[in-house]
């Protein structure tokens, strides 16, 4: 059995990330023949301690990034909700916004480096879905739109194309997708 696999599910806000890695958490296929654990809720966590959304500061971004290295060294089989293609996209927005300092986006670049390596796929979930309210996500537009730009800029310029894959659909064929992609990876 393989050991130490890495399987971030990426993506800007209210786009499905929970819903699929919940869905991800009821396959046999992950739980029970490949022993896969799960990690939801990283930036929900940090809310009672920090801003989030729009009003992300350097020390937000410091603990996201911190959480995305841990995530990514702790052993095991692993699917993350989210990643650090996430903590970086953010960061940028931020640092482009003058919201964080220069050292931050330099440290948050280096882990998202070290991630990269540590990661085995990155599920990308595209921006299809409309913006939900749910007490915790953003619903500015303005937001969303600079952080899928970034998005987009680290998958085109800092990312392994090899271990990028693109997810899109219901949720079910979103389960599908991420399945089969690992199957392939445990053959």
């Amino acid at each position: 059995m393989r050991t130490n696999y890495k399987a971030a599910i990426c993506g800007a806000h209210s786009q499905g990330k929970t819903t699929l890695v919940n869905a991800l958490k009821m396959q046999p296929v992950l739980t029970s023949t490949n022993h896969f654990s799960f990690r939801t809720n990283l930036t929900r966590d940090l809310k009672s301690l920090l801003p989030i959304n729009e009003n992300g500061t350097s020390m937000t971004q410091y603990m996201v990034m911190a959480r995305h290295l841990e995530f990514a060294l702790t052993p095991g089989n692993w699917v993350l909700d989210r990643g650090a293609l996430d903590g970086i996209a953010y960061t940028s927005y931020f640092y482009e916004k003058g919201q964080i300092s220069d050292p931050v986006y330099k440290a948050a670049i280096e882990v998202y480096k070290e991630c990269l390596e540590r990661y085995d796929r990155i599920f990308y979930i595209a921006p299809e879905l409309p913006l939900a309210e749910d007490g915790t996500r953003s619903v500015d537009r303005e937001f969303f739109d600079g952080v899928v730009k970034q998005f987009d800029f680290y998958i085109n310029h800092y990312s392994t194309k090899d271990k990028i894959k693109y997810v899109m659909g219901t949720v079910e064929e979103r389960v599908n997708t991420v399945i089969t992609e690992i199957k392939k990876d445990f053959e």
